[in-house]
């Protein structure tokens, strides 16, 4: 179970994101701006599935995050966890929204993912003895916050000379 966690958010966070680009340059013929496809990939993979789905495992199953991925073994942590669930929903949703249904809303998702994967990523790079699948959280939440930024940036750039 461990090892299929792990790989499911590096699937969820790396790979599918970068085949969703790959797939998205291809149809475009390797032509066209590439960041606007990088950041609906990144923003409906990393930030729209990956919370909305961590967000139900939390509501549904908090001892999981509390237990096996944080190690707290204190039922009080339950209720923190559930209501992280409803952020993690709450922000997921909003992702998946942007990249399926309402494109004007891609750049806010990714500032809300950006900004909660990134703060949530550098808080747990200061957490002595992370366990595998705390690390692997980490350095995804990480990579795909540095990912969205970059997106945002340029997104703004491009607008600012327009």
């Amino acid at each position: 179970m461990r090892a299929g966690y792990r790989w499911l958010i590096i699937v969820l966070m790396v790979i599918a994101p970068i085949v969703n680009v790959l797939i998205g340059l291809s149809a475009k013929g390797w032509a066209g701006d590439l960041w606007p496809i990088i950041g609906n990939a990144f923003v409906f993979w990393g930030v729209g599935v990956r919370l909305f789905t961590a967000g139900l495992s939390q509501i549904m199953r908090p001892q999981f995050t509390s237990a096996s991925l944080l190690e707290v073994k204190n039922a009080g942590a339950d209720q923190v966890v559930q209501e992280l669930g409803f952020a993690n929903v709450a922000i997921g949703t909003v992702g998946l929204v942007a990249t399926l249904w309402l494109s004007g809303w891609t750049a806010a998702a990714a500032l809300a993912g950006c900004i909660f994967l990134g703060f949530a990523g550098f808080r747990h790079v200061a957490k002595r003895g992370k366990n595998t699948n705390e690390m692997v959280e980490t350095y995804t939440d990480i990579f795909v916050a540095v990912v969205l930024a970059i997106y945002l940036i340029v997104t703004l750039a491009g607008a600012l000379q327009h």
